[in-house]
């Protein structure tokens, strides 16, 4: 699609809601940025390290 229009090595990213991002989105992009803001959720500041730490279910 963008090579169509010789855009040379242009990436291709995405962010959106973290609830949103799956495997399916991340096999046509180059990169991707998921938001997530414990705020949202009402985390506590006390809670909020935890709560983004679950969310993006990092290691």
């Amino acid at each position: 699609m963008l090579s169509d229009i010789n855009l040379g090595s242009l990436k291709i990213g995405n962010a959106d809601a973290g609830a949103y991002f799956n495997n399916l989105v991340f096999q046509d992009v180059d990169y991707g940025m998921a938001n997530v803001h414990p705020w949202f959720a009402n985390a506590r500041i006390d809670q909020a390290a935890g709560w983004t730490h679950k969310t993006l279910m990092l290691p």
